[in-house]
């Protein structure tokens, strides 16, 4: 009888694991052919075939947590963001519009990603959830907890490339932090346009990590496969900092962990995902997947 319950207690427990296993989707074309969706193995269709597609080919499985698809090409509103993305979740269910950078999706960084709504600009995490609402006309990306968010800004139009930076004039910038704090206002002489080192000592912006996150810290800068950025940034003498943007929570065990140098000097960044004991570590990609240690070291030929 105890054998028996000891079974359906394990089957209670790994359940879970089980049933959050992807069902394979597969992007594929409507009566229109110019125009595509989403679908299951089984043929059911999760996303009318209404938008195009830049990132998936017929017959190929979606492996990704998050579907992204372009609803129009051309010039959406006044900021000109150009091409009008989409993403969805795998259940089919629109999360936000991503912001488009140069040639792809604006990618993560501190674990935060730009979407745009209604010519307004703001900022969700890698679970399609929105952390920064779209009240701005302009944001940088993040850097070490902080960013510059700009209102009654003017795109210049000086390049027909969407995306770059010093096409956008704004009259009014902040220095923000992730619960949007207003720490700072740039007056209209400033000529600063992004978040640095040497910035964030002038402004005397608080940094600082609790003890058990300079402990997780600690942990990922001893790892092997990590030393060779250290090692870079040492040789240019370029102190890393380490951000935690995320801890361990019911979405996932894990926290994480951004290591910065300062933007000026080394534009690089990586971002991990490692427990509380350092014993599991996954890197995370710039467009929020998951890659093994042993992976990523054989990408970057370690």
């Amino acid at each position: 009888m105890l054998r028996y319950l000891f079974f359906l207690v394990l089957i209670v427990i790994s359940s879970p694991c089980f049933s959050q296993s992807k069902e394979p989707l597969y992007f594929f074309n409507g009566t229109d052919p110019q125009k595509g969706g989403i679908k299951t193995l089984s043929g059911k269709v999760i996303i009318p075939p209404e938008y195009k597609s830049l990132y998936y080919e017929l017959g190929k499985e979606i492996t990704e947590e998050q579907i992204y698809l372009i609803d129009i090409i051309k010039p959406t509103d006044s900021m000109n963001y150009w091409y009008s993305f989409k993403a969805f979740n795998r259940k089919g269910e629109f999360l936000y519009s991503p912001y488009w950078v140069d040639n792809g999706i604006d990618d993560y960084v501190e674990g935060l990603r730009r979407f745009v709504n209604n010519g307004r600009m703001g900022f969700v995490n890698r679970h399609g959830e929105v952390l920064v609402p779209a009240i701005f006309n302009y944001v940088q990306p993040f850097y070490r907890g902080y960013t510059i968010a700009c209102n009654h800004c003017k795109y210049t139009k000086q390049r027909k490339i969407p995306g770059r930076d010093n096409n956008y004039k704004c009259t009014e910038r902040y220095v923000i932090n992730r619960n949007m704090d207003v720490l700072y206002t740039f007056n209209h002489n400033d000529t600063t346009l992004s978040i640095t080192d040497s910035l964030i000592t002038a402004l005397k912006l608080p940094i600082s990590l609790t003890a058990e996150e300079s402990k997780v810290a600690k942990l990922l800068s001893q790892v092997t496969d990590i030393q060779k950025y250290v090692l870079d940034a040492a040789e240019l003498k370029v102190p890393i900092h380490a951000v935690v943007s995320e801890h361990p929570d019911t979405k996932a065990g894990y926290y994480l962990i951004d290591l910065r140098t300062d933007v000026s000097l080394m534009s690089e960044h990586l971002s991990f995902l490692i427990t509380a004991d350092g014993k599991q570590i996954r890197f995370l990609t710039p467009s929020g997947e998951e890659m093994s240690l042993e992976a990523w070291r054989k990408e970057k030929g370690f």
